[in-house]
């Protein structure tokens, strides 16, 4: 399981519709395209958010659940 850097839902990497993106030789995961284009708007800030502790936002989409 990986989390999304915008939202920070739990997400499961190995799914096919898991969206993912590579930056700066990382990859990073998203359960949504939403979370995915803030993500590239200003990766930065969401690396530094989370290595921070600091959570942006949670939405109240289902996303990519690792449950379903």
């Amino acid at each position: 399981m990986v989390i999304d850097l915008v939202c920070h839902m739990e997400i499961d990497p190995a799914r096919k519709e898991t969206l993912r993106i590579v930056y700066q030789d990382n990859t990073y995961y998203f359960c949504t395209n939403l979370c995915m284009v803030h993500f590239q708007e200003n990766p930065e800030k969401y690396i530094r958010e989370f290595q921070d502790g600091k959570i942006q936002k949670m939405h109240k989409g289902s996303g990519n659940k690792a449950s379903s």
